[in-house]
């Protein structure tokens, strides 16, 4: 395990981990070796006097501070003050990026090499855990998190995957915040004028199996690949999300801005230029070239 790569130092915190279950003496044994302690005898001997034994002193993770006394790390120990680590999934990942991250974080255990929840419907956010956690508990926890919150919207049970699907391409195509809104209107007046939605990071996902990285920009000629993600060719939504959407982008869905728009396009600062008729989008597309 990893714990066994901690040196120590009298200047360095060491990281100890004390499985369930142990005793006094072999928790005493465990110090002595991450040479925490001089003498598993002593500290066998601290524990009898103060009556520490192993039910007193927790399993779990820990960092013993330099220059620790015995009487400190039975403390510690008894506190059950254990690490806490992190992990950040951001918004807009899809499950194949979410899978890198998990299975690269520090400290989760066991093998996954799918996940078997639906595209979209795991919550990016910040999520603390302690060793040892499974990979899978993590990703438990992402998708129960995801089903909590759309809980709390006034959306129909059969509409939610619309709502996370069409979200996750929010996600995708608002360059700024606060314009979740006003990309979520274009898409949503595309549909209801029967147009296709157009929209790239849902080629780029059936081009990639959701890996995001074609290694290179989206060609014309991959407009036309016959993948039932490309809203080029296809019209409505694709077949499931093409990301986890956070929630601002699913609110956005729900609350789009007031808006006839129905193309948008790179403004050359960092967002987009929005417009209700094709000529006008053809300006702001030669104005963008320009740029």
């Amino acid at each position: 395990m990893y714990y066994n790569r901690c040196t120590y130092s009298p200047n360095l915190a060491v990281v100890v981990y004390i499985p369930p279950h142990s005793s006094s003496n072999q928790i005493a044994e465990l110090l002595v070796k991450h040479e925490v302690i001089a003498s598993a005898k002593m500290f066998t001997l601290m524990s009898k006097i103060k009556a520490l034994d192993g039910r007193y002193l927790k399993a779990g993770e820990y960092e013993i501070k330099p220059h620790s006394r015995p009487v400190d790390i039975a403390q510690l120990l008894i506190s059950g003050e254990v690490i806490q680590h992190k992990i950040t999934i951001p918004e807009g990942m899809s499950n194949f990026q979410i899978l890198q991250i998990i299975n690269a974080a520090h400290g989760l255990m066991g093998s996954v090499d799918t996940i078997s929840y639906k595209e979209g419907w795991l919550m990016p956010d910040t999520y603390q855990y302690t060793y040892p956690t499974e990979k899978a508990a993590i990703l438990a926890v992402m998708h129960k998190a995801m089903n909590d919150f759309i809980a709390t919207l006034p959306i129909q049970q059969s509409k939610a995957d619309d709502v996370i699907n069409l979200a996750s391409i929010v996600e995708e195509e608002a360059a700024l915040p606060h314009e979740r809104s006003m990309v979520a209107a274009v898409y949503l007046n595309r549909l209801r004028k029967g147009m296709v939605l157009q929209a790239d990071p849902t080629v780029i996902y059936g081009l990639t199996n959701g890996r995001y990285d074609l290694g290179r920009l989206l060609l014309r000629k991959d407009l036309t690949n016959n993948s039932l993600y490309n809203t080029y060719l296809h019209k409505g939504l694709p077949p499931t999300a093409i990301s986890n959407p956070g929630k601002e982008s699913i609110k956005a869905v729900l609350s789009p801005a007031e808006s006839d728009a129905i193309y948008f396009v790179a403004d050359g600062k960092g967002g987009h230029k929005f417009s209700n008729n094709y000529q006008e989008h053809l300006r702001n597309v030669a104005d963008y070239r320009k740029r």
